[in-house]
């Protein structure tokens, strides 16, 4: 399993625990730029994203909508030398209870990407069923920089208002996902 992906499933997990290691930023230009890792993000005008605090990494960014349903964007270093060799190790690292139920082609920046769909029981007895949704991508030609695997995901309840508004701006994410130049 690769460190970057390992980072990657840490910034998520991180976000989803609702730590004091973030903090709130209001989006103003609808655009986020992350120069450590080489994208950018166009987002709606009414969202607000959590980002780690310094002196924590930053590797992207998250957005809650309740406390059980947020997207995150994140970009970390790998040492996966495929997109397959990276689902492998995203999928490696998944939360208990969680089950595989989709694996399709997709696109992130230009990128070629795998769209992942999985259905989690829920791992405790406080967390409801759920679904998490992730697009990955590689970008293997950033030599002296290594490879960057991208992050887009979604954890979200299977409904409700919460769930509805999370796809509709998890598909404007991963469409407005864009490769900064190296």
């Amino acid at each position: 399993m690769s460190s970057g992906v390992v980072s990657c499933m840490m910034v998520g997990v991180m976000f989803w625990s609702g730590t004091d290691t973030t903090q709130a930023t209001k989006t103003r230009n609808k655009t986020y730029a992350n120069e450590n890792y080489l994208f950018s993000v166009d987002l709606p005008s009414d969202v607000q994203i959590e980002t780690a605090a310094p002196p924590n990494p930053n590797h992207g960014f998250a957005i809650r909508f309740d406390p059980q349903t947020s997207l995150w964007v994140d970009g970390s270093y790998t040492d996966d030398a495929s997109l397959k060799d990276a689902v492998t190790s995203q999928s490696a690292v998944l939360e208990p209870g969680c089950r595989q139920l989709r694996n399709v082609p997709a696109v992130l920046g230009h990128l070629r990407a795998a769209k992942l769909s999985f259905h989690c029981d829920g791992s405790s007895a406080n967390e409801r069923p759920h679904m998490l949704t992730i697009v990955l991508g590689l970008r293997s030609h950033a030599p002296e920089r290594g490879r960057i695997v991208y992050q887009v995901g979604m954890r979200s309840p299977l409904d409700g208002e919460a769930h509805r508004r999370a796809e509709e701006v998890f598909g404007v994410i991963v469409r407005g996902f864009a490769l900064l130049p190296r």
